[in-house]
């Protein structure tokens, strides 16, 4: 009898071939789908909530960092604010 080994692709859950060189094709997708669950629910949603919320920080720190022209950032460092004028310096 062949020893088969565990299945690691999960795209493949949902064919009814199987992976290659696992007995996936052999069981129901709900056998299959429970098998190959690769977190509990209780960890993947605090991740994916996270990833999500910094993914949004990300892209709008880098908007407002590209929205940023030069010129205007030239007028804060002739400014009278002293402080803004050393940061408009740093990112100029």
């Amino acid at each position: 009898q062949v020893q088969l080994k565990p299945c690691t692709m999960t795209a493949i859950m949902a064919t009814t071939t199987g992976c290659p060189g696992c007995d996936c094709s052999a069981v129901a997708a709900a056998e299959v789908a429970e098998a190959h669950q690769a977190y509990p629910l209780y960890i993947a949603l605090p991740c994916i909530l996270v990833l999500v919320a910094l993914s949004g920080l990300f892209s709008g720190l880098t908007l407002g960092l590209l929205g940023l022209d030069v010129i205007g950032l030239q007028i804060v460092q002739k400014g009278e604010n002293a402080y803004l004028s050393r940061c408009a310096a740093k990112i100029a």
